[in-house]
C-alpha cells in the first residue's frame, strides 16, 4: 500500500498493531513528525530506537527478533537503514526479508530521509508505505534565492508558508546553501541529477563564496536563536529577515 503526503504536520491515522511501516521522502519534517506521532501511540510497547546506518545482519536480527524483557510487545524504529545501501541489491533484499518476517510479530517502523529506490520499494511492496514529498512551491522558492530578488522571494515564501511548516523551509534553505557552497568549490553534491547540477551552477553564479559562507553562518545563528528563544521573533519572521538581507 502506498500513500503520498505533502502536508504540514499530522498526516496519517495508522493504528499501531503488528505491521511494517515505511516513512520515506525528502519532506523530513513531516515524516519525522509522523514517526514521533506513531511512537506516542505505542506507549504500551517496548520502543527500540535503532540507527540503521552501517548495521550488520546479526545486529538487525537481534534488534527486530529478540523478545521484550518486560513481557510487552515491541516497536522497533529503524532510521536510515536502506538509504546508505545504494545499489547493494542483495543486502537490500536480505534486510527487507528480515523486516517483513519481523513485522508479523512486532511493529517495525522504517524512517528514511530520502525517497527509497525501486529495489527497496519492490521488496517492501506489502508494507504500509508512506511517501512524504516536498511540494514544488518550495523548490520555486529555493530557485528564486538570489541577491536583488527579495520582493519575488518574499512572495514565493509567503505562498510556501501557507501549506508548509517553517521548520521544513529552513531545512531546505540550509541544504540549498550547502549545495551552492559545494558547487562553488567544484564539488558535485550527492544524489543530484545533471539538470539539478546545472541549475545550482547557474544560481551559484549570483553569489561569491564569501557571501555563501556568510549566509551559511547566518542560518546557523538563526536556527540557534530560534531554538534557544534568544530572539524575540517567530521562525517565519527570522526567515523573512534572512531573505531581506540577501
Amino acid at each position: 500500500m502506498k500513500f503520498v503526503f505533502s502536508l504540514k504536520i499530522g498526516v496519517c491515522n495508522l493504528k499501531i498493531n503488528n505491521m511494517l511501516i515505511i516513512l520515506h521522502g525528502d519532506n523530513i519534517v513531516a515524516s519525522r513528525a509522523e514517526l514521533v506521532r506513531l511512537k506516542d501511540l505505542a506507549k504500551d510497547k517496548e520502543i527500540r530506537d535503532i540507527n540503521g546506518k552501517d548495521i550488520s545482519e546479526s545486529e538487525l536480527r537481534q534488534a527486530v527478533e529478540s523478545l521484550s524483557l518486560f513481557g510487552s510487545t515491541v516497536l522497533v524504529a529503524l532510521e536510515n537503514i536502506f538509504s546508505p545501501l545504494g545499489r547493494k541489491e542483495k543486502l537490500i533484499k536480505l534486510y527487507a526479508d528480515i523486516l517483513i518476517q519481523a513485522g508479523k510479530t512486532a511493529t517495525i517502523i522504517i524512517w528514511e530521509p530520502k525517497e527509497l529506490g525501486k529495489t527497496a520499494l519492490t521488496c517492501l511492496k506489502d508494507a504500509n508505505i508512506h511517501l512524504f514529498k516536498t511540494p514544488g512551491i518550495i523548490f520555486a522558492f529555493l530557485d528564486a534565492l538570489v541577491p536583488g530578488n527579495a520582493r519575488n522571494v518574499i512572495g514565493t515564501y509567503e505562498k510556501a508558508e501557507t501549506t508548509e511548516a517553517p521548520e521544513l523551509i529552513l531545512y531546505m534553505v540550509q541544504n540549498r546553501v550547502r549545495q551552492l557552497i559545494q558547487v562553488k568549490d567544484g564539488i558535485t553534491p550527492n544524489r543530484i541529477s545533471g539538470w539539478q547540477l546545472s541549475r545550482l551552477t547557474n544560481q551559484g553564479k549570483s553569489f561569491t563564496m564569501d557571501k555563501l559562507l556568510i549566509m551559511h553562518n547566518r542560518l546557523i545563528e538563526l536556527e540557534y536563536s530560534f531554538k534557544t528563544g534568544a530572539a524575540p521573533f517567530t521562525l517565519s519572521q527570522l526567515i523573512t529577515q534572512f531573505i531581506l538581507d540577501l
